[in-house]
């Protein structure tokens, strides 16, 4: 929800809605860290370091795609004035 509601709800629910989202990205990153994690042997030479390489592109990108451009792009939207015309232009 976040910024597109902003003007129709209170500022909690976008918030609220901001938290929810960063819960995502959070259980997110933690699940595909797991994942690589668990398909690799405990003696594999590089586990660690795909595990955080793992976790690191999940963080980046679902922190991009759930909360940052969405707030960004909400925000410039609440924020451009209207060019929508209150009068009628055909006059009618």
């Amino acid at each position: 929800m976040g910024e597109a509601f902003r003007a129709l709800v209170r500022v909690g629910w976008v918030r609220l809605s901001y938290g929810v989202a960063s819960a995502y990205v959070v259980a997110d990153t933690n699940d595909k860290a797991g994942r690589m994690r668990d398909s690799l042997e405990p003696s594999h030479p590089d586990r660690s370091t795909r595990v955080a390489v793992a976790a690191f592109d999940t963080l980046v990108w679902q922190a991009l795609a759930s909360v940052i451009i969405p707030g960004e792009e909400g925000k410039e939207m609440t924020t451009t004035p209207s060019t929508a015309s209150t009068t009628n232009p055909t006059g009618l």
